[in-house]
């Protein structure tokens, strides 16, 4: 498997996973539930980063925090690159 080719399919398996920690919400704090692990991406606007999307200060109470969610598919991907990598080493020896 070439460099290229691997990179390419760990950040779409690591974006793929971080959308399907998306799908279900777990307890998080009093001000309501969160979706993304394990960094919480979408979650109440009182945990929020500054660079959050949605405006919480118009009656939205969640946000989706976009260095959380960028967090979740860097280390979505990472852990993809190494079963991938495992494996293409497997398959060769």
């Amino acid at each position: 498997m070439t460099q290229r080719k691997l990179i390419f399919q760990s950040l779409l398996l690591g974006a793929a996973l971080a959308v399907l920690t998306m799908i279900v919400p777990y307890r998080y704090c009093r001000n309501g539930p969160a979706r993304g692990y394990p960094f919480a991406a979408y979650c109440p606007v009182c945990e929020a980063t500054q660079f959050s999307v949605g405006a919480g200060h118009l009656g939205y109470f969640h946000v989706l925090d976009v260095p959380r969610l960028l967090g979740n598919v860097l280390l979505w991907s990472g852990a993809a690159v190494g079963v991938l990598s495992f494996r293409a080493r497997r398959n060769f020896a």
